[in-house]
């Protein structure tokens, strides 16, 4: 290698060639840029292009139909998916974003030399000369911003604008002129001004858009040369002028610099380079001799065109003509002036002669310093209260120029107004900025409504304060209405704004016209369900064509101009269009202007000449207002000493519209929030409004009235009998709803009273205006009550999850409920249906058409030679008696905040009030499994629709989920619950859903290795094929008949048969279409989804499929998939709906295959989707056959790639790439996280419940590899650390110290990669454990089939399923303990299988010299006895050895088996195998972790504090030094100012900020609590917090104060991050009376309420009950008591036996000696019980004991190795016993057993004995048992 470099040389090297991209059609993204937009930020510092490519889409109401690219930091590209949308974009013409200009242009395959440099803005031009009106002096003045392309003047009309506006192309090098002094031609010279319309920031300096002044280039290098000059004490010379013309130029001497180059006034060339050369040329083609004439003639040419500035624009520059426009509205836009000084004068139109004359005085400075004070909520109601509001504010940056008018009932006033002196704008205290606005919200629903209208108060940043009434209103409305339309006057804001409002109201369109300055502006607001098409708009009218479902009509929405002199206009306008409008039309908005007096209260009297106009219009346009309900005066205010009421605001419609909407109306609204009243318009008489439908209030919890008033209803009216339940549960509804009105539970009951006592005075002639004002603030005061009260209510749900002050829930909530809904529907006929009522007839034909049966033919030849599975037993416990305390085991097992079904009762309700409710409930479900009725309205079920895809407009694209009532919930948990248990007995393995045992990963694994084997196995690879389908709508196309024939092949007996289609075929539907129920359905057919029995149904149903397939198998016609001859032939896999298919690539099998899904599919309804389905053929298979396979069985998709059950089939390849999928679920799912600004205790919470379980599913049956691993645990640690995404913030901590558990100082977050191997770990388990499995067999025939699984070996060409088991087997190897069975493959002298209490493990020590090698364990038992022989054991082993073997308890029954170490049951658990394998993990940070001396003890202590989730994450960081304090960021690098930001003393570090501050002493000096003798400034961080911590729990100081520090230290720490970041803080006084509010509200949320249940868990009622339960009938019960002396070794057992009624019949009692543990103790009382009941003839018994673990290890040995001794001998006892149970008791249910066998170990009584009856001295205890399970 050495060599080789050494012989390398600088002149050998290859030659950099350049690339050469290729020209094809593959390469080229011309297509697809064809439909795209180009653009440049100007200012890139201030305009993310991340932020650009996220928000543009918005802003240009284009989401979803277009996507942008990051070309560079500076460029970037939009494509849009239709023509339209992008024209329409570059309609809008100055784009800005972040306030800063952008430059837009089509794309351009080869785009021009100054692409992207020049964009057209619209220029006003102001104080032009009186004598200069004319179009080349505009066009001259605009020259000198750039080129001009129209100018909006039409000389032949009023000018009544203050200027003329231009549109150039302006050049974003240049700076923007705000000023030219131009010299007349008479004398004399003027200031033409100029504004530019759409422009926003710019730099202050030099005017340009490319920087901010503090960057400003020539700023900079002026402050440079004059520090150069003060230097060197001289100025720096100008750099010289450089000529134009060069001497070699053919033009030098011809043209003076003065005629071409850059002109300074313009910033252009002053002539064309292609005239020059055309000069040039002119020139070089002539000889010498009329060189002369030439050079004459272009100096002449030249100075004739510059005469003419018209012909130069043409001639010399090149430039295109200019467009004159005569509309001076022309592409309006909104002017900005940042930093402008001056003060522009306003000059306004003519007055109206009748229009009342008011001082400025009088309108401009009374009682106008209310406008910006800061803690004013309400507005004084004073003469031009809402007009003042309209005018320009002092401190506003925006400029505006237009008259403020009066437009009230008299007449048009004009308001001036008077400049106030005033301090700079810089040293100032900033104010609230206020502005006017108007609102009409027009509602359009077919049969529904249209339209709302309302005057409203905003802010400049959003859309009103929080503490004023608008926002308050407009939510009122939107809830109570959502109008399909929403017109909005007076918006005040451009467009950017109106977004915010578009996206808070939740509409889909938007369309605005820009306002004047910050005068007018019109905004329509429309839903997705409306097509809406503008026709005309302007500043006074938007005129529209609306398309809603199947109706169509005009809509114009006007807003009469509030000058008088300007209404003419607006009428003029609607009468061009009343002319030629003859179709239905409707005219709606505020007019401001009435047709009579007679609409007018108050005032003087309006000349009737002025209303003259106003009605000439509406008879011209042939309008007839329509028919209105509440108070027509629509407007109120106070004029001068008068109070006015006006009919401003109505609705008209022509002849047409009554025609198609003869009962069309208007309806006033209250006047709240505005001085106008919202105007509501239906389209029919009667609004056809959907009741809410009832449901149970959580609320109604806990309430002692709310009980009385269940109680009351629940009373029986009469004594008939029957089925009374559902009648009771009617008048329970009523009772409920009747108390809920009188009661109410929050303030919402106030606000209506303020509103309606509002609406009285002011409707009044002469209103109370102290009073107005007054309701006023009781109704802001009423909804600030309103919102925190939700925000409490919130916040204690939220408190435990870490996320105090979080809207993560209310946000997903929200989202959810988008998500769900359901806007438009697409019938057979393929017409979308956008009603409600349409929708709801769609869903309907759609159900009815889908459960209609297709009447299959009988199945008796069908299922012959089916093997009957259910035997006799199970039969008699599936149709046993059902008791009382099954039907309330299944009530409580319900989810109580399970969704209710249509009754409104959810199981909440059943649970909390059972003792009310329970007998009668009780007594019908038992009436039901007697009789086999139920009531039909217990089976009404509502159909909920859940959308599978975004916005879904097909049937298809949901999924309906049943929503039963808890009555059919209950019947239905029952027979599940007796069903259950014998599932694994008969179901066949192919079928792992919701079968107990069998998982998903199973199907998953062996498919995989099916589909691996297709490409690896010699056979299987060149003769095999599986088929992998997917049923369409599956449950919904169960033919009840095969469901019925089904179960009786099963051997299930009739009445059982029976209880299941009472339940599958009395159900009846409703569809929900969001939550309003449409409809009545009666199927024929389907199971449903969300009936818990109905997945079980299902899987008996795949039966009949396996059944086909077993008979096609054994018939030779079908062969499956066999991995080795002695390993199980698969030729199906079943999990619910999913199917996979396995046999011979051949014709007469796929044809086989073909029939077999046929004929199950006529049998039971199902179709096979063969759309989603595919064919996954060995590598070998003739592509011939695959061609005539596929043709045979129409699926013509081909597998391997695709997934199966979630997980891809195939993992060759880079399984980097393959599992990429997870890492980007997971990203995108933390990304959603992140605008959700969680607080780091709940992102604790989600990251460990959600985030770290997202990729447990795949990580259960495969590894991950490293790299994707790194991915994931990067991301988790990015949102662990980032307030935003991609922020980049600091990570103080690793994660793999994050992943340390909570005791090493760690957060216990889990390393992937080590929960990885633990996952896999557990199916190397089930290998190990369930050998019988069909995934064990499958392994097995694979890859160990002569050898043991703990022995196999990686293989030869394995798949990537067994190398990631191999990878779980390493760990599980670590905790394997092999135990002791039949001792046969145990050699005594060589494996270790004894315990020494010092070695460990390790064979025993030999006794003889002379012994047997091959002497197995099995030779040391008594097989007689079942235990170890002792002569034998004294024969070769020592006496010590000898104690350690008899510990050591054979299981003769079984054969030697394996169990897990580190768990008490002897079985494995994923996270006691993390813990082990967390041992190993990450070494060198857990070994620093527990060096001594540490913290880690403190930081433990920090968890266990009584705190907020997120204050003890703030303490954790607080002793890891992962604060980003000042000391803490210079050790990692970064300048900072070291010294404190608040006392400006001492280094900051966690310490000094807490504790040693001199603000942070105030604050706990003023908390009262004591400082620690050393005093809190001379200890350090941890000294501080132990001491605070460890006096947590002294009783000596208050509780007050031991529950407070943790709040004080946050306090302080918000305190500091609020002077750094916002320069605002809270004085100590304040933080301590804060610390205070934190801790009582804190704790109020954590209190037990009156039944002692925690406040947010009351709707969870325990389901565990305490009382003895007596035994089914003809049955008896046997509680077994122990009592235990650790003493003495002694052991007290006694038992007692009850019947039905709770009568005992026998008990006794017995001493056991020598007992070694309480668990022996247990051992053997149930042993001697069970030999009791057998000598006694008990042949039905319950056993009940306190024991859990033998409890469940007899229940479940499997499950329990560690148990299996006692399991077996139990079970060995028990065959004496016909039938028997074995329950858990606790220790009230058991009392009496229990007091019995404590008589040995308390009082000595020795004595055995059985005795009739039960003690004496007991009585009372028994009686009060047998009385509580009578209730």
């Amino acid at each position: 290698m050495d060599k080789a470099l050494m012989a390398m040389s600088l002149e050998d090297e290859e030659e950099d060639l350049p690339f050469e991209m290729p020209n094809l059609p593959e390469f080229l993204s011309m297509e697809r840029n064809a439909m795209s937009l180009v653009g440049r930020t100007l200012n890139p510092e201030c305009q993310p292009m991340k932020n650009l490519i996220r928000n543009m889409p918005r802003k240009w109401q284009k989401p979803g139909k277009m996507r942008g690219i990051a070309l560079s930091n500076e460029k970037f590209q939009f494509i849009f998916d239709n023509e339209h949308d992008l024209q329409e974009v570059l309609d809008k013409g100055t784009h800005t974003f972040n306030d800063w200009s952008l430059v837009v242009d089509r794309w351009y395959e080869h785009p021009p030399a100054n692409y992207l440099q020049f964009f057209p803005i619209w220029v006003q031009l102001w104080n032009l000369p009186i004598n200069f009106y004319t179009v080349p002096a505009i066009t001259a003045l605009g020259e000198l911003i750039g080129e001009v392309k129209v100018v909006a003047f039409d000389p032949e009309k009023p000018q009544i604008l203050e200027y003329i506006r231009i549109k150039v192309m302006f050049d974003v090098s240049r700076p923007l002129r705000r000023s030219k002094v131009v010299n007349l031609p008479q004398g004399g010279s003027t200031t033409v001004r100029f504004q530019y319309e759409r422009i926003q920031k710019r730099c202050y300096e030099c005017q340009r858009l490319t920087h901010e002044k503090e960057f400003c280039p020539i700023l900079v290098k002026r402050r440079k040369d004059e520090a150069v000059a003060r230097r060197e004490g001289k100025s720096v010379p100008k750099p010289p002028k450089v000529n134009f013309l060069k001497e070699s130029d053919p033009l030098f001497g011809v043209l003076n610099e003065d005629q071409v180059g850059i002109d300074p006034l313009t910033g252009r060339h002053r002539i064309a380079a292609e005239v020059l050369e055309g000069m040039r040329q002119y020139l070089l083609v002539n000889n010498n001799e009329d060189w002369v004439i030439k050079v004459d003639r272009i100096r002449k040419s030249v100075r004739e065109v510059e005469k003419d500035p018209i012909a130069k624009k043409s001639i010399l520059r090149l430039e295109s003509p200019l467009l004159v426009h005569p509309d001076v509205n022309k592409d309006k836009g909104v002017v900005f002036g940042y930093g402008l000084s001056e003060r522009l004068s306003q000059r306004l139109g003519p007055l109206d002669s009748g229009a009342l004359q008011s001082s400025p005085h009088d309108l401009a400075d009374a009682d106008r310093s209310w406008l910006l004070e800061s803690d004013s909520t309400m507005l004084p109601e004073v003469p031009g209260n809402f007009l003042a509001l309209s005018q320009p504010f002092q401190d506003s940056a925006t400029v505006f120029r237009s008259g403020i008018f009066d437009a009230g009932s008299s007449g048009t006033i004009l308001k001036t107004t008077k400049q106030r002196k005033r301090p700079p704008k810089c040293i100032r205290k900033l104010k609230p900025k206020l502005a006017g606005g108007a609102l009409i919200a027009q509602q359009v629903q077919k049969g529904l409504s249209v339209g709302v209208k309302e005057k409203r108060k905003a802010e400049d940043e959003g859309l009103g304060r929080s503490q004023d009434l608008v926002i308050p209103r407009l939510k009122e409305l939107r809830k109570k209405h959502f109008p399909e339309i929403l017109f909005l006057m007076e918006t005040m804001h451009c467009k950017d704004k109106l977004v915010d409002l578009q996206v808070l109201l939740g509409y889909d369109g938007l369309h605005t016209v820009e306002p004047v300055g910050k005068c007018g502006g019109l905004a329509l607001l429309w839903k997705s369900s409306i097509q809406m098409d503008i026709l005309f708009e302007d500043k006074n009218l938007i005129d529209v064509q609306v398309q809603f479902g199947s109706s169509n009509f005009f809509l114009s929405c006007v807003y009469g101009d509030p000058d008088s002199s300007l209404r003419g206009i607006v009428w003029e306008r609607l009468n061009r269009l009343g002319i030629g409008r003859r179709d239905r039309w409707c005219m709606v908005g505020d007019f401001n202007a009435i047709l009579h007096n007679g609409e007018k209260l108050g005032g003087p009297r309006r000349a009737d000449s002025l209303c003259k106009p106003f009605a000439d219009m509406l008879d011209t346009c042939d309008m007839v207002e329509m028919s209105s309900v509440g108070n027509k005066f629509t407007w109120a205010g106070r004029r001068g000493d008068h109070w006015i009421q006006c009919r401003l605001d109505r609705a008209f419609g022509n002849k047409d519209w009554f025609v198609h909407f003869p009962a069309s109306n208007q309806a006033f609204l209250d006047m709240r929030g505005s001085d106008h009243r919202p105007v509501l318009i239906s389209l029919i008489a009667s609004q056809d409004v959907y009741r809410g439908q009832f449901r149970f209030d959580k609320r109604f919890l806990h309430n002692r009235e709310v009980k009385a008033a269940i109680s009351k209803a629940w009373k029986p009216r009469n004594t008939s009998g029957g089925f009374i339940v559902s009648q009771r549960l009617r008048d329970c509804r009523k009772a409920l709803s009747s108390w809920k009105k009188k009661n109410s539970m929050n303030a919402l009951e106030r606000i209506h009273q303020c509103e309606e006592a509002l609406e009285r005075v002011q409707s009044e002639m002469w209103p109370n205006l102290h009073q107005v004002h007054i309701l006023k603030k009781e109704l802001a005061k009423a909804y600030r009550n309103e919102e925190e009260y939700w925000r409490q209510k919130s916040r204690q749900k939220w408190l435990r999850s870490g996320n105090r002050n979080s809207k993560f829930f209310h946000g997903a909530v929200k989202g959810n409920r988008a998500r769900k809904r359901i806007e438009k529907l697409k019938d057979v006929n393929g017409i979308m249906m956008k009603s409600e009522a349409a929708k709801g007839e769609v869903a309907t034909d759609y159900f009815n058409n889908l459960f209609k049966s297709s009447n299959p033919q009988s199945f008796l030849d069908w299922f012959s030679g089916f093997p009957s599975k259910v035997t006799v037993d199970m039969n008699e416990s599936l149709i046993a008696k059902v008791t009382a305390e099954e039907i309330r085991e299944a009530v409580f097992s319900i989810k109580a905040s399970s969704a209710p079904g249509p009754d409104g009762m959810s199981a909440l309700f059943f649970q909390q009030y059972w003792d009310v409710v329970g007998l009668q409930v009780t007594k019908e479900i038992l009436l039901f499994f007697d009789c086999g009725i139920f009531p039909s309205e217990w089976n009404f079920t509502h159909l909920c629709l859940l959308p599978k895809t975004h916005h879904p407009t097909e049937m298809s694209d949901l999924r309906p989920i049943s929503l039963c009532s808890v009555l059919y919930k209950a019947i239905s948990k029952i027979l599940v619950s007796r069903l259950q248990p014998i599932l694994p007995l008969i179901v066949s393995v192919n079928q792992s859903a919701f079968v107990s045992e069998r998982l998903i990963s199973d199907n998953i694994l062996v498919a995989h290795e099916v589909v691996h084997s297709l490409s690896s196995h010699v056979d299987i690879s060149s003769q095999f094929m599986a088929v992998k389908t997917d049923m369409s709508k599956a449950y919904d196309r169960v033919e009840w008949s095969y469901l019925r024939s089904l179960l009786i092949a099963m051997g299930f007996h009739l009445k059982w048969v029976e209880w299941i289609m009472i339940c599958v075929s009395t159900v009846t539907f409703s569809v929900l279409i969001n939550d309003q129920p449409f409809g009545m359905i009666k199927p024929q057919r389907g199971l449903r989804q969300g009936d818990p029995l109905s997945p079980f149904l299902f899987v008996l149903c795949t039966e009949g499929l396996t059944h086909l397939l077993n008979k096609g198998q054994n018939d030779g016609r079908l062969h499956g998939i066999k991995l080795s001859d002695e390993g199980p032939e698969v030729h199906h896999l079943l999990f619910a709906d999913d199917s996979l298919f396995m046999c011979k690539a051949s014709l007469d099998q796929c044809s086989f295959l073909q029939e077999t899904l046929n004929r199950y599919g006529a049998a039971t309804g199902q179709t096979i989707n063969l759309s989603k389905s595919s064919i996954t053929f060995g590598s070998k298979v003739n592509l011939v056959l695959k061609g005539l396979i596929q043709s045979k069985l129409g699926i013509v998709k081909e597998g391997g790639a695709g997934t199966y059950l979630g997980m891809p089939e195939c993992f060759s390849g880079s399984k980097v790439e393959i599992l990429s999928y997870i890492k980007d679920r997971l990203k995108a799912k933390l990304s959603g996280w992140y605008a959700r600004f969680l607080s780091q205790g709940g992102k604790e919470v989600l990251l460990k419940s959600v985030a770290l379980a997202m990729p447990v599913f795949v990580m259960s049956c495969f590894k991950l590899p490293k790299t994707t691993c790194d991915a994931l645990s990067s991301a988790m640690a990015d949102f662990w650390w980032n307030n935003a995404e991609h922020s980049g913030k600091i990570h103080w901590q690793s994660w793999e110290k994050l992943c340390l558990p909570k005791d090493l100082g760690g957060l216990g977050f889990r390393d992937i990669q080590t929960f990885n191997q633990a996952l896999l770990a557990k199916q190397a388990w089930r290998i190990l454990q369930y050998p019988d499995c069909l995934f064990a067999k499958m392994m097995k025939s694979r890859y160990f089939p002569t050898s043991d699984f703990l022995e196999a070996g990686l293989g030869s060409r394995p798949s990537y399923a067994w190398r990631s088991i191999l990878f779980g087997r390493e760990l599980l190897c670590q905790g394997l303990f092999k135990n002791v069975g039949n001792g046969k493959s145990f050699k005594v002298w060589i494996d270790e299988w004894i315990e020494d209490e010092e070695e460990g493990w390790r064979a025993p020590l030999r006794l003889n010299y002379f012994f047997n090698p091959d002497l197995r364990v099995s030779d040391l038992i008594d097989w007689r006895k079942r235990d170890w022989d002792p002569q034998k054991l004294s024969e070769h082993f020592f006496p010590a050895d000898i104690l350690r073997i008899k510990k050591i308890r054979p299981v003769t029954e079984l054969e030697d088996f394996y169990s897990w170490k580190y768990n008490k049951s002897g079985d494995f658990s994923v996270k006691s195998a993390y813990w082990l394998a967390s041992q190993s993990c990450n070494l060198q940070v857990r070994l620093q972790a527990e060096q001594r001396p540490s913290t880690n003890e403190l930081k433990a202590k920090v968890w266990k504090l009584k705190t907020d989730p997120k204050i003890q994450v703030f303490l954790w960081k607080a002793l890891n030094g992962s604060l980003p304090v000042a000391k803490a960021m210079k050790c990692r690098g970064m300048k900072v100012d070291e010294r404190c930001q608040i006392c400006g003393e001492d280094e900051e570090s966690v310490n000094h900020v807490l504790f040693t501050c001199s603000y942070a002493r105030q604050v706990w000096a003023l908390s009262d609590i004591p400082s620690p003798q050393w005093g809190f400034q001379n200890g350090s961080v941890f000294a501080n917090i132990h001491y605070l911590i460890e006096n947590s729990s002294n009783p000596i100081w208050p509780e007050d104060l031991r529950n407070s520090f943790p709040w004080t230290l946050w306090r302080i720490w918000k305190n500091r991050n609020l002077l750094s970041i916002e320069g605002k803080w809270f004085t100590a006084l304040e933080s301590a009376q804060k610390v205070t509010e934190d801790v009582a509200e804190w704790f109020d949320s954590q209190k037990l309420n009156e039944d002692g249940v925690m406040a947010e868990q009351s709707e969870v009622v325990r389901r565990v009950s305490v009382r003895w339960k007596p035994p089914p009938v003809e049955w008896f019960k046997c509680n077994i008591g122990i009592s235990w002396s650790n003493r003495n070794k002694l052991a007290g057992c006694a038992w007692v036996l009850r019947d039905h009624l709770g009568v005992v019949l026998l008990h006794s009692r017995r001493a056991f000696a020598m007992v070694s543990d309480k668990q022996e103790a247990h051992f053997k009382g149930l042993l001697w019980a069970i030999e009791s009941m057998r000598s006694h003839r008990v042949e039905k018994v319950i056993f009940g004991l306190q024991d859990v673990a033998l409890v469940k290890a007899i229940n479940r040995p499997a499950a329990w190795p560690s148990y299996r001794f006692m399991s077996m001998e139990v079970s060995l006892a028990l065959i004496a016993v016909n039938r028997w149970k074995i329950l858990l008791e606790n220790s009230v249910s058991n009392r009496g057993a229990f007091l019995i066998a404590k008589s040995v170990t308390n009082d000595g009584r020795l004595h055995s004995y059985v005795a009739v009856n039960h003690p004496a001295w007991l009585e009372g205890v028994f009686a009060d048992e047998r009385v509580s399970s009578s209730v």
